[in-house]
């Protein structure tokens, strides 16, 4: 995928694709003050993910490059 946008739009990831258990980013942004988890859907499905620490409530916007957010079961 070129782009997945999270459902709360501070989360932007781009060429990504999802795995089992992750998905995995060729880079991730991350807009100030984003949460400790994000959803994503793509198409009729349901992702729901842990974002890295890194990016968690910082008071600034925040690019992962090769980021991996493990995925809630």
């Amino acid at each position: 995928m070129k782009l997945l946008k999270s459902t709360c739009e501070k989360v932007w990831l781009f060429d990504c694709q999802i795995k089992e258990d992750h998905i995995g980013a060729g880079l991730a942004c991350f807009l100030p003050h984003s949460p400790s988890h994000a959803t994503f859907m793509v198409k009729d499905k349901t992702y729901k993910a842990q974002l890295s620490s890194k990016a968690v409530d910082k008071p600034g916007a925040v690019s992962i490059i090769n980021a991996r957010l493990p995925l809630f079961d």
